[in-house]
């Protein structure tokens, strides 16, 4: 693991060039990278140096932890660490180079050896101690790796056996077929959270990322959640069942068009509400003969 001190107005020219400098320089590149759908990592230039680079960019998504737990689990050290030099009375920020190694000195239960001792075969000297410190015997790098390996595989087979205990097999879904998408992360629909539908849509799958099980998809003709990253793990859609009109004929919605170029008709005002930007006054309204996956803001 490597922690990297950088400021609050990084570009992805310098993200690269950190990278160069700290991590390439001592590892190599990496084969691929998981990251969040910023906009840092999601710019022309870090996807071009991961093309130059051969690395393979794999983003996470939203509410999903999962999708890179592992990160997750480090990070909770990682601030942990910071809060005890904190408490300590020391100034965290020049402090990372200490965390870092304490970090990676810490024995993990999956590989059962500090990530320190897997890569370099030793345990590292953490500082002072009133007693004598052990020097641990040297284990040759085939055997500590194969031994890592095969603790890793057995710890995920572990994890998996557990978590598969109450979870259900996802349907197997296809780029083009309609999905219905779940409201419990979305702040976009202006109403209660108790009373806001669970699901809404539906919406077209563009894209499917078999191995994460992540599906792209298209909510450009939803102004209320098209500003939202459009890619979604399984557990977060469903399909979506086309009415049958001929045994329930009542249950389709025929959406008017436009009354004359660019008017349409209101049905009523939902809401008001003073603009945060430009302190105009706005309105939330529900055009006749639409739902509310339509309700939309406008400013009269």
């Amino acid at each position: 693991m490597f922690l990297i001190p950088v400021s609050d107005n990084l570009t992805p020219e310098k993200c690269t060039d950190t990278f160069d400098t700290h991590v390439a320089s001592v590892i190599g590149y990496l084969y691929y990278i998981v990251f969040d759908p910023d906009t840092l990592f999601m710019s022309d230039h870090f996807q071009d140096w991961a093309a130059r680079k051969g690395i393979k960019l794999e983003h996470s998504v939203a509410y999903h932890p999962q999708t890179d737990g592992q990160s997750e689990i480090a990070n909770k050290g990682i601030l942990q660490a910071a809060r005890a030099c904190k408490v300590e009375g020391n100034e965290w920020l020049h402090k990372f180079s200490e965390i870092q190694l304490k970090v990676n000195s810490r024995d993990n239960t999956a590989r059962q050896h500090s990530p320190f001792f897997s890569l370099l075969g030793f345990e590292a000297k953490l500082g002072p101690s009133s007693f004598p410190y052990p020097i641990t015997p040297y284990t040759p790098a085939e055997e500590r790796h194969l031994d890592t390996s095969r603790n890793l595989y057995s710890s995920k087979v572990k994890q998996a056996k557990q978590g598969n205990k109450k979870r259900s097999v996802p349907p197997l879904l296809a780029a083009g077929q309609k999905v219905l998408l779940s409201t419990e992360n979305l702040n976009h629909l202006n109403t209660s959270r108790k009373l806001k539908p669970r699901w809404v849509g539906p919406f077209r799958i563009q894209h499917v990322n078999r191995k994460r099980n992540n599906h792209t998809l298209d909510l450009s003709k939803y102004s209320r959640v098209s500003l939202i990253h459009n890619t979604f793990h399984i557990s977060k859609i469903k399909p979506y069942v086309e009415n049958d009109s001929t045994n329930f004929p009542g249950r389709h919605e025929v959406q008017p068009g436009e009354v004359t170029e660019g008017r349409w008709h209101i049905e009523r005002v939902l809401e008001f509400r003073t603009a945060p930007c430009s302190c105009k006054s706005q309105y939330l309204v529900r055009w006749k003969g639409y739902g509310s996956d339509d309700d939309a803001w406008i400013n009269l």
